[in-house]
């Protein structure tokens, strides 16, 4: 149960403690300062590298540069190498290069009902579902 808790890395160490912000927890979404997005695979350290990293698997295979394993260890699996064999779509990343970003639902929302109140409704016409009187009410 980790309600109430921060989140934490495969070390165990709230990410908080570690400089890495909490938007970018295991599963959340983010983007880099060019646009580019993403779903947060790892955070924690890498061998044979200092600090800690953000692994990443973009949205867009082609931006990747490894399939979530470097120097032969893995460090997290993608989805999009069960769809597509010998695909690249992993990064590691610094926390400061990354921000939050919004889910598909949130960005349908933003573009098309904030703002615009309640979606409204299409007036019934007389073909359409009108009362056996001939009365719409």
């Amino acid at each position: 149960d980790t309600e109430g808790h921060a989140p934490v890395a495969w070390s165990g160490v709230p990410l908080v403690a570690m400089g890495v912000p909490e938007y970018a927890s295991l599963g959340r979404r983010i983007e880099t300062r060019d646009g580019a997005r993403a779903t947060v695979r790892y955070v924690g350290s890498v061998d044979g590298q200092d600090g800690e990293w953000v692994g990443v698997e973009w949205d867009d295979p082609s931006r990747g540069k490894h399939d979530g394993s470097h120097d032969g260890k893995r460090y997290f699996e993608c989805a999009a190498t069960d769809l597509e064999p010998g695909a690249l779509p992993a990064s590691f990343v610094r926390a400061h290069k990354i921000r939050p970003s919004v889910t598909f639902a949130a960005a349908i929302r933003a573009k098309y009902l904030d703002g615009k109140g309640a979606i409204a409704k299409v007036p019934k016409t007389r073909g359409d579902d009108a009362d056996a009187d001939g009365d719409d009410g």
